[in-house]
């Protein structure tokens, strides 16, 4: 975004942690863009350190939202700084970690500079976090209060996060935007055309998830003081609901694919699955799981690659594979997973293993997704059935269609330019 904006004449300075270092290849920074960055402090590093063990309940108790709040204070001098030698029009930050819209809400209030909240993901409204105490949530609800209550526009990644956010805040409704996430159409030159029909039943079926799953379901053996600290960190802690990660692992989708292998052993012969990306704390724990339900020669894994490897995976696959969390208090899920969008892009059929939501939305519009309960293994497995018959490409699905025009990366450049220009002006 940074790189765009740039690009359509907007002087853009991007302010984040770590040594004063070059910006990461991967970000695709141009000269037109400076990066500052501050380093982090050293409580910071340790504090980083403990929270690998099991000691990171204790250390995450005093930081209100989050580590980060302990980086701020020299953020804040850096752009007070910086902005009496040349004064910033507006300022912009994005969360995770929410620490930083308190950073910019500071800022703001030191300088008069407008300010825009954006939300990758909602903040106290999130379905999938949880906190210390009930106390550290109302803690967080009073201080996300603050920052939207200051901010001159909230942003919110969805539909469904926006309104969730109107729900409980009581913003006035021109206040909250939506930018979603999106793709570069660069990226997507010869988008396929939807593969169903004859053609699909005679091929061996590549299917393949570009991206982290989490837990496969493994619990391994653990000594008393495991268990001891396990039971610990929960004590007290406070979510909104509670849900089940393995809707985030192969664990249900291989429990489909063996449903299909006991039912119709010819179908589950055509297909292959390829996880490309991180699958928890053990990467051995994806070879143990295809053991367990007999898939060793259907499924294999790829450690995490670059953006340019992931691309070219996500080519290569007949069959892209999308799933999300399902929220446990049965509400819709305020959020559509990043690679979604390029999925829609690529022209490629997918199986969404998502539930009601901004993602089940989109990838119904599309026309070429079969979709299934995150969490229901019955309901994957005649999802794939149908995708292997191309019956999932209903007639009134592909009348409806999805307008990819808006998610392009251009267009949500343009569309943050004018909310740009509208804060600076107002």
């Amino acid at each position: 975004m940074s790189r765009l904006l740039a690009a359509k004449g907007v002087d853009v300075t991007v302010l984040t942690r770590g040594s004063e270092l070059p910006a990461h290849k991967s970000a695709r920074c141009t000269a037109a863009v400076r990066v500052i960055r501050v380093p982090i402090p050293r409580s910071s590093r340790i504090r980083s350190d403990i929270d690998q063990t099991r000691l990171r309940r204790a250390v995450r108790f005093f930081d209100v939202p989050d580590g980060g709040v302990r980086w701020n204070k020299a953020a804040l001098a850096r752009c007070l700084g910086e902005h009496a030698a040349c004064p910033f029009d507006v300022v912009w930050t994005t969360s995770n970690p929410v620490s930083s819209s308190l950073l910019g809400m500071n800022f703001s209030l030191r300088t008069g500079v407008p300010f825009v909240a954006e939300f990758r993901d909602p903040w106290t409204g999130n379905p999938f976090v949880s906190w210390n105490t009930w106390v550290h949530h109302r803690l967080e609800v009073r201080l996300e209060a603050q920052v939207t209550n200051s901010a001159s526009v909230v942003v919110m990644n969805t539909p469904v996060a926006r309104q969730q956010l109107l729900d409980m805040s009581g913003l006035p409704a021109e206040k909250v935007r939506v930018l979603t996430n999106g793709f570069d159409p660069a990226e997507y030159p010869t988008a396929e055309s939807p593969r169903g029909g004859p053609g699909l039943e005679s091929a061996v079926l590549n299917l393949a998830h570009i991206g982290t799953m989490y837990g496969l379901g493994h619990a391994p053996t653990r000594n008393w003081k495991s268990r001891l600290a396990d039971w610990f960190d929960q004590v007290g802690s406070y979510s909104r609901a509670p849900i089940d990660p393995l809707a985030r692992s192969p664990y249900y989708l291989f429990s489909a694919l063996q449903i299909l292998e006991r039912e119709d052993p010819s179908l589950a012969n055509r297909m292959q699955f390829h996880q490309v990306g991180s699958v928890g704390s053990d990467p051995a724990d994806f070879t143990r799981l295809t053991s367990e339900f007999g898939l060793r020669t259907t499924c294999r894994h790829t450690e995490r690659v670059d953006r340019d490897q992931a691309l070219a995976y996500e080519h290569e696959a007949d069959v892209l594979v999308l799933t999300q969390l399902r929220p446990g208090d049965g509400s819709a899920c305020p959020a559509v997973a990043a690679k979604t969008y390029g999925a829609l892009a690529s022209g490629k059929p997918m199986l969404g293993l998502v539930p009601p939501g901004d993602m089940r939305d989109l990838l119904e519009q599309s026309g070429r997704a079969s979709i299934a309960a995150p969490d229901a293994p019955d309901e994957i497995a005649e999802a794939l059935r149908l995708l292997l018959s191309g019956e999932h490409r209903r007639t009134a699905d592909i009348q409806i269609g999805l307008d990819l025009a808006p998610f392009s990366w251009e267009h949500i450049t343009d569309e943050m330019r004018s909310l740009l220009q509208a804060v600076t002006e107002g």
